[in-house]
């Protein structure tokens, strides 16, 4: 008599057992399968074009280097960085939609020291500098540089003190937006001067040159890149620079301590960032890019004459720098009585 065959449904129950069995006994095989094909994935890092986020408008600081090391970005990778202008409540804007981006390196952002004032003055915000972000690289460092229309008759800071104080009320100094850097610097001067000013909020260092060539704002601590045409031709005054040395790029401008106001030291740094999450080969593979391309002798040249220093870092060194102006800034905050105002 011929055993009987089992049926088609009993052959594929044996079937599945086996492959169970086999899943089980070999898990590690499935695991480094995944590994391997994410590895892969970011080995080929990037297949496609990348965007950068400027959380200011065209013809800013941030703006200028993000188009410079953008370019050079794309030359090294192989693919178009396209720079995607997301100006407006002081950078709010730009960095909660970075922060919402998904986190495989394709969206990075620009950030600067406003990145991190603007979370000590507000109460709220729907991201956090350091939870939602992924530190990759600093890039460069811009003096602010305070500014007046060649028409207020002041030369000095000293100068522009005693017509603030002769004139409460009276003056008005720009900012490209509430709790930016220069918000809180000014407010410093103020507190520590006893003098009254009235502060016009803009949505980017552009826009507060602009108010300040159209006769709507008097004083303003611009970014020396977007302020050096108007330097050179003349448009604006230059009092004094806020790094603690004087700049290579405007030698003949003092320091704001040299000008009486020590302590007021303010380094506008620009850094990438990308969302929370990014796999640490890619952020490895940008940072690199990043610090070779600011490396470069023609980039150091191109930044200098844009009024920014190559300054690059590792993302660990990034991600300490956040951790301690978050510190510093919100200590300023308190000083000037906006901490958690807005």
């Amino acid at each position: 008599m011929r055993p009987r065959q089992p049926t088609a449904r009993v052959q594929h129950r044996i079937t599945l057992a086996c492959a169970m069995k086999l899943a089980m006994a070999f898990p590690p095989f499935a695991i480094m399968g995944t590994a391997f094909g994410q590895q892969g994935a970011e080995s080929a890092f990037p297949t496609r074009p990348m965007r950068m986020i400027v959380t200011s408008q065209a013809g800013s600081a941030p703006d200028i280097l993000a188009r410079i090391l953008g370019q050079r970005l794309g030359e090294a990778l192989g693919q178009q960085v396209v720079v995607d202008n997301r100006a407006g409540a002081g950078g709010v804007i730009g960095y909660e939609t970075a922060s919402k981006a998904q986190a495989d390196g394709y969206t990075t952002v620009m950030s600067t020291v406003a990145f991190v004032t603007t979370f000590t003055v507000h109460k709220t915000l729907p991201y956090h500098p350091l939870r939602s972000f992924t530190p990759i690289a600093r890039v460069a460092s811009v003096a602010y540089i305070l500014v007046v229309s060649p028409t207020l008759p002041v030369k000095s800071v000293k100068e522009l003190v005693e017509l603030a104080r002769s004139r409460p009320g009276k003056l008005n100094y720009g900012t490209p937006g509430n709790g930016t850097s220069q918000h809180l610097t000014t407010e410093l001067i103020k507190v520590r001067t006893g003098i009254n000013m009235v502060h016009i909020p803009y949505k980017s260092g552009a826009s507060a040159i602009t108010g300040i060539l159209n006769g709507e704002a008097h004083l303003f601590f611009a970014g020396l890149p977007p302020a050096l045409p108007h330097l050179r031709a003349g448009r604006l005054r230059p009092l004094a620079v806020t790094i603690a040395r004087r700049s290579t790029i405007v030698p003949e401008v003092p320091t704001m301590a040299e000008s009486g106001m020590p302590g007021i030291v303010v380094d506008q740094w620009h850094a990438i960032i990308g969302p929370a999450g990014i796999p640490k080969a890619i952020v490895a593979k940008l940072n690199a890019e990043f610090v070779k391309s600011v490396g470069q002798p023609d980039t150091k040249k191109l930044l200098l004459t844009n009024g920014a220093e190559a300054n690059p870092s590792s993302s660990d060194e990034l991600r300490q720098l956040l951790t301690s102006e978050i510190a510093k800034w919100t200590k300023a905050a308190e000083a000037a009585g906006l901490k958690g105002k807005l």
